[in-house]
């Protein structure tokens, strides 16, 4: 995400640069929008980078198990901290 927020500002200012050339024809008009693109292209990188950061939130929420009640409901078969596979067949309580 920095590294793209850090492009994307490069983009900024070298088409705010570019912009300012193009209209005294010091330089062409397809580098000064091909520098254009690139800032959408880096805004849309900070959206996906964004977007993979809440993906990695969400998916960390599911690496812990909440009861909706305190106290013990049986013999323990697992110790916090133990592997849990899906598919197996008992119950963790």
């Amino acid at each position: 995400l920095a590294e793209d927020q850090a492009h994307l500002t490069y983009a900024l200012n070298f088409a705010e640069t570019y912009g300012k050339l193009v209209g005294k024809e010091y330089v062409a008009r397809l580098d000064f929008e091909e520098s254009i693109q690139n800032v959408a292209v880096y805004k849309a990188a900070i959206e996906a980078d964004l977007a993979a950061i809440e993906k990695a939130k969400i998916q960390l929420g599911y690496t812990e198990i909440h009861a909706p009640i305190q106290g013990y409901v049986g013999v323990r078969k697992h110790d916090p901290g133990n592997y849990v596979d899906a598919a197996e067949d008992v119950a963790l309580t």
